[in-house]
């Protein structure tokens, strides 16, 4: 039975990301998820391929997602909004959906301090109440999800006890298969073979030097078909497309904290028609670690591109970008605690969640 949760969710969203300065902005009561429209998505192909749009055809419309840090919360949020065409999530330095339940002061004192005080039957309730008002997919979708966590015990940015939350959630929800790294003593960032910072650092771009293949070991358990990753240098195969003709209500991506480009990998298989089906995956980058601040580095480098050219796997890497005034994401997070001012943040309807889910259809159709 799911726990029981008010109807009352919080409407209030701390704009601030410190606990100094802070600033409420109450949503009025007649906010409702029938006042957001998701717009047609417009064909992705010609900014994929330098051939014919009809080049990449026979595309899965079962999606997988995966992030790191922000990323993660974010490819949660994404998993459970759009669970009935999602087959699995990567997540990395992640917590449970809905962790701060619309308020940056939750963020930051809970779900990254005291993850002891994280109410998980408070959070599966709240998302039983949005599966009620139809704001997100049916959660027994879950049980057909294929999920891969990685958490260190030593990171001091998302506790790994918020990772044990989040995998209380998976369980409750009963996924198909839940893999789990919980061993390697890593600093916050993305676990790679060879490229990076040494393993136990936090620092820039992020991505950590552990002798670990995370892009393999998330994509591995997502899939259980997949061919031996193939290593080379596939920039020419990755295509900036633009955000902006998929944000809802033809928003601007800067009022959502969105950079104007997101980047697509797409395999040579898919590009020149000699696969008969091809897959996405959405790559969710972590704060501090979008294009607009680290360069190409993550997406080059996180390991991801040379599994997709070796199994037909379309990448899509959604990009934040620093924003100083409105909203307030001065470190390019994706918005998991409310910063882009919409109650439904966190369901197929916020804003950021849309923008991303156009791009998919999109790419899948």
């Amino acid at each position: 039975m799911a726990p029981t949760f008010s109807p009352s969710l919080p409407l209030l969203v701390i704009l601030s990301l410190s606990l100094s300065l802070t600033v409420f902005v109450s949503f009025p009561s007649s906010v409702s998820s029938e006042s957001l429209s998701i717009p047609h998505s417009t064909s992705l192909a010609l900014s994929l391929s330098k051939s014919s749009p009809s080049s990449i055809r026979n595309v899965s419309k079962a999606v997988s997602v995966s992030g790191i840090s922000s990323g993660a919360f974010m490819a949660t949020q994404y998993e459970i909004a759009f669970s009935s065409s999602v087959v699995g999530a990567g997540i990395v330095a992640g917590g449970p959906y809905y962790c701060a339940e619309g308020l940056i002061s939750e963020a930051l004192s809970v779900c990254l301090d005291a993850s002891e005080l994280i109410v998980i039957d408070q959070l599966i309730a709240a998302a039983y109440t949005y599966q009620a008002e139809g704001t997100i997919d049916s959660l027994a979708n879950l049980e057909d999800h294929n999920v891969y966590m990685f958490s260190s015990p030593v990171d001091t940015v998302v506790p790994h006890a918020t990772g044990l939350k989040l995998m209380e959630m998976y369980k409750y929800f009963n996924v198909s298969k839940l893999n789990v790294d919980f061993d390697i003593m890593s600093g916050h960032g993305f676990p790679t073979l060879n490229y990076g910072v040494p393993c136990a650092e936090h620092a820039a771009p992020y991505l950590n030097k552990c002798d670990y293949d995370g892009a393999g070991a998330i994509l591995n358990t997502i899939y259980s078909d997949l061919n031996p990753r193939k290593d080379g240098n596939y920039t020419s195969q990755i295509r900036s497309i633009s955000q902006s003709k998929y944000t809802p209500l033809d928003v601007s991506p800067s009022s959502l904290s969105l950079a104007e480009k997101a980047y697509v990998f797409t395999p040579s298989s898919c590009m020149n028609g000699t696969t008969h089906f091809c897959r996405v995956h959405v790559v969710f980058h972590g704060c501090m670690q979008s294009v607009s601040v680290v360069g190409m580095d993550f997406v080059m480098n996180a390991g991801y591109l040379e599994w997709a050219e070796a199994n037909s796997l379309i990448i899509l890497f959604p990009q934040t970008e620093v924003s100083h005034i409105f909203p307030f994401n001065p470190k390019a997070c994706w918005d998991w605690w409310g910063y882009t001012m919409d109650p439904f943040y966190a369901t197929s309807v916020g804003p950021q969640l849309i923008t991303v889910k156009n791009m998919v259809d999109a790419l899948t159709n």
